[in-house]
């Protein structure tokens, strides 16, 4: 199939352009990917800065999630054993 993409980069406010297109197989479904990006090359880098800061960001928070999570199923698991106790 084929699509007229319309995707405006995030920065300079330029069209951008496709990059590489590929398929998948997900489960019973083929998927057809589009990595489309800056013409301007020097933007395209910001940009890609920009998006592993915030997913350096998301990894962080996610990470803290999982450890709060942690020491409150540990705190539970303290909690059950002294009330069993008395």
């Amino acid at each position: 199939m084929k699509y007229k993409h319309s995707n405006i980069c995030t920065r300079c406010g330029s069209e951008r352009i496709i990059k590489k297109t590929w398929k998948e197989k997900v489960d019973n479904s083929v998927v057809e990917n589009v990595l489309m990006i800056c013409p301007d090359n020097a933007c395209q880098k910001i940009v890609e800065m920009r998006i592993q800061k915030q997913r350096d960001k998301n990894d962080e928070i996610r990470e803290r999630y999982e450890e709060r999570a942690a020491q409150r199923k540990v705190e539970r698991e303290k909690n059950r054993k002294t009330l069993k106790k008395n």
